[in-house]
């Protein structure tokens, strides 16, 4: 659809994408509705077709997984459709060895771990991944968040780059929130965190 409701009045999701690409908005920041059923719709922006709004799609949970984990996966799915990926959830990959919480791209795979994971497992699947040439970017739910001490446990989560040094990612489903946390230090001989 081409055009949803916002603050009770019609928007075109052309001219809402204009106001992305020059900054004057966040994607997706603002409360899109339908104007035939006023659901939740999201504004989707593709390089291949003109921007367009679609209705946020509700997944039923039949997987037994916990709340937080299939939250937080429709929520990236959400995230990287609205940013113009075509995003799927729960794909078998490396002959059915591994399956990507949400399939960004054929090179790109993103996991979330709400759930303990012991170092051996992240190193198998995170080696799964390489092996097939695919790119996993992981990011954990509330249990893994850090605070002002580090864990053993949370170590394995930890990327760096140039940009962002040590860097962490983490999301809140219930807020609707991705946490980027960079440039942390950890205090000589001690856990403490510099955040």
């Amino acid at each position: 659809m081409y055009a949803a409701m916002l603050n009770k009045k019609i928007v075109l999701a052309v001219s809402e994408a204009n106001l992305v690409n020059v900054g004057r908005k966040s994607l997706n920041m603002d409360d899109y509705r339908c104007p035939h059923c006023n659901k939740k719709v999201i504004l989707i922006i593709s390089e291949q077709k003109a921007a367009f709004f679609k209705h946020l799609t509700n997944y039923s949970n039949a997987m037994g997984e916990k709340e937080e984990h299939h939250q937080s996966k429709m929520l990236l799915k959400a995230a990287l459709t609205a940013a113009g990926f075509n995003a799927q959830v729960e794909i078998p990959l490396a002959d059915g060895q591994l399956r990507a919480d949400v399939l960004a791209s054929e090179k790109l795979a993103f996991e979330v771990q709400c759930a303990p994971l012991s170092e051996a497992e992240f190193t198998h699947r995170h080696s799964l991944y390489s092996q097939i040439g695919v790119t996993d970017i992981w990011i954990v739910g509330r249990k893994h968040y850090l605070k002002r001490r580090l864990k053993h446990t949370q170590l394995i989560f930890f990327r760096q780059n140039k940009l962002w040094g040590n860097y962490y990612l983490e999301i809140n489903p219930k807020k609707n929130m991705f946490c980027l946390k960079y440039n942390i230090l950890q205090e000589q001989i001690t856990n403490h965190l510099r955040l």
